[in-house]
């Protein structure tokens, strides 16, 4: 990120901030319909969506996502114009698993689909059947093609979990037989 960039992140950080602060108290409940409200008003809601996840998360697994989580995710999803798109990395045990969950979420949220590719069936299996619950209680569908032959219907998750190769054989496997898995 340039100069511009950072500076942008930290004040939609503050403001991220003072949103946590604002619904703290709120319930489980309570932040769902917040979240239905705004994918209602279909209007620029990332950090409300992003508030709204952390506290979730605090709720379901009593796990709040650090600072550089929160701001490696505002940066993601920050684009500079003319800019294709972020690249991140993160050490082991620097939180990858709640980043991009909370990344996913933001995402669906807008009424985006989200493919996450790890580098491991266990890692997917995982991190798909953990957050499932999470995802769900935001009307969110989720799935994972770890799988030698999936299920078609594990492809219209909102949500899909995999390794590089799963995507790549689910492609195969589209145009040999001429059935269409992605939308």
């Amino acid at each position: 990120l340039d100069l511009e960039e950072l500076d942008t992140v930290i004040a939609k950080y503050q403001q991220f901030q003072a949103l946590v602060k604002k619904w703290e108290h709120c319930s489980p409940s309570q932040l769902q319909e917040l979240a239905a409200q705004f994918k209602l008003e279909k209007r620029e809601t990332t950090l409300e969506y992003i508030a709204l996840g952390s506290l979730a998360l605090k709720r379901i697994f009593d796990v709040f996502p650090f600072d550089t989580q929160i701001m490696t995710l505002l940066a993601l999803l920050s684009k500079k114009e003319g800019a294709m798109g972020r690249l991140t990395q993160m050490k082991t045990g620097e939180g990858k698993s709640i980043t991009i969950t909370l990344t996913a979420f933001v995402l669906a949220m807008e009424g985006r689909g989200v493919d996450i590719i790890s580098s491991s069936h266990y890692l997917s299996i995982r991190d798909q059947e953990k957050y499932v619950s999470f995802f769900q209680d935001f009307g969110i569908t989720t799935s994972h093609i770890c799988k030698s032959n999936p299920k078609k219907e594990a492809f219209n998750a909102q949500i899909l979990y995999g390794m590089t190769y799963d995507f790549e054989f689910a492609l195969m496997r589209e145009q040999v037989k001429g059935i269409t898995l992605f939308n």
